[in-house]
């Protein structure tokens, strides 16, 4: 009973699998769904409910248990397992990961939007400016099984440096863009349907600002700008729209204007903002993090290269935050990328881009990967199409 007691826990190998011991298990499930080979069951006398062994393209092994267990000791337990230890590769790590070249959209867009589909339905592509500096209502979606684009259904108005995000229950939200003067409509899309509906409109026009999902229908739409091509003209302010009333209200106040900036939710709600310009044409290095709880703003880490446009993404593995590319303060186009430690308040570099890229979109992948897409490379002309993986590096032969 004691070491029953103590195998009543979660216990994670190398990042990867988990397997979770319950006592009282009085049967034994055949194996008739598991794709565990019996061979490797009866070697181990191991009689697991539902027990999958799946091998990744990356040859990573992961040994999931998705019911209860019934062993009889914790060492039974760890041998069990230790015969997969050579087949599992160490976990993402952002200080070994590298990128490589990705798939290509049909469409050269930067100024995009992009969102994960709830059940692995793959990316949605939103928007953006193409070559010639057409404004987009097109959307692509990006099939992750077959690494395939194919169309998606087309917004109402065409947005420019419009941001998006995906709630709960699978519905799809983009917001504002830039027109004269920059766009405050939202529009819906409910994936099962495939069709944008007009969502409630944002208390200001706003391009170049970030959006994030919060409970209840919620969203919460951060800086931007009334006009892009109007220095002066960047919003320090932010707003939750409920998209269920059809309200919107006042959320913190930022320090300063921030357009084109990028934004997190961290562990703990609360909500860091990535770079931008303050109203000039200048970017900012300075983050700032934003508590919803308190409605109040405060100092974030410093980043290295004060950029506007880059992309971000927050890694789950270590509660760290990945900044991607963007535009320095000379107007050039950056490759670099900076990991932000908002407990330790630091910065360090990060892996570099093979190309640089301003506007571009970042979303995660399946086994632990991040895709960067589209964007400007070198100047406001050279919009993008390829794409680019980062990943942990191939294991040698």
């Amino acid at each position: 009973e004691t070491q029953m007691a103590a195998m009543r826990q979660e216990i994670e190998f190398y990042g990867l699998g988990c397997v979770v011991f319950r006592n009282n298990v009085t049967r034994r499930p055949s194996l008739k769904s598991s794709s565990v080979p019996r061979s490797i069951v009866s070697k181990r006398n191991l009689s697991t409910p539902r027990t999958v062994l799946k091998k990744s393209p990356s040859k990573r092994m992961v040994l999931r248990a998705e019911s209860e267990i019934s062993l009889m000791t914790t060492d039974s337990v760890i041998d069990s397992l230790s015969m997969y230890e050579n087949a599992v590769v160490p976990a993402f790590s952002i200080d070994l990961a590298t990128f490589s070249d990705g798939p290509e959209m049909a469409l050269e867009r930067d100024g995009l939007g992009a969102v994960v589909l709830p059940e692995n339905q793959g990316v949605l592509f939103i928007g953006g400016r193409t070559e010639g500096g057409t404004y987009q209502a097109s959307t692509e979606k990006y099939d992750t099984h077959s690494d395939t684009f194919s169309p998606g259904p087309t917004m109402q108005s065409r947005r420019w440096l419009c941001a998006a995000t995906v709630l709960e229950d699978g519905t799809v939200v983009v917001v504002g863009g830039h027109g004269i003067p920059s766009l405050s409509t939202t529009e819906m899309l409910d994936p099962a349907q495939n069709t944008w509906l007009p969502g409630p409109d944002m208390a200001t026009g706003r391009c170049g600002c970030a959006v994030l999902p919060l409970s209840d229908s919620r969203v919460l739409v951060i800086g931007g700008s009334l006009d892009f091509f109007d220095a002066e003209s960047g919003l320090s302010t932010t707003e939750v729209i409920d998209l269920t009333s059809g309200t919107s209200t006042a959320g913190p106040a930022m320090s300063c204007a921030r357009t084109n900036c990028s934004a997190v939710m961290l562990e703990d709600g609360r909500v860091l903002v990535i770079g931008g310009n303050n109203g000039t044409h200048s970017s900012l290095s300075p983050t700032e993090i934003l508590d919803l709880a308190r409605g109040c703003s405060s100092l974030g880490p410093v980043m290295e290269t004060a950029r506007f446009g880059a992309s971000a993404i927050f890694l789950p593995e270590d509660g760290r935050v990945l900044v991607i590319g963007g535009r320095g303060t000379n107007g050039t186009c950056l490759s670099t990328t900076e990991v932000l430690d908002v407990t330790e308040n630091t910065a360090s570099e990060g892996p570099e881009l093979s190309m640089p890229r301003y506007f571009s979109a970042a979303v995660p992948l399946p086994e632990r990967r991040i895709l960067v897409i589209g964007g400007c490379s070198g100047s406001d002309q050279n919009h993008e199409s390829s794409s680019e993986i980062l990943g942990m590096p191939p294991e040698e032969s």
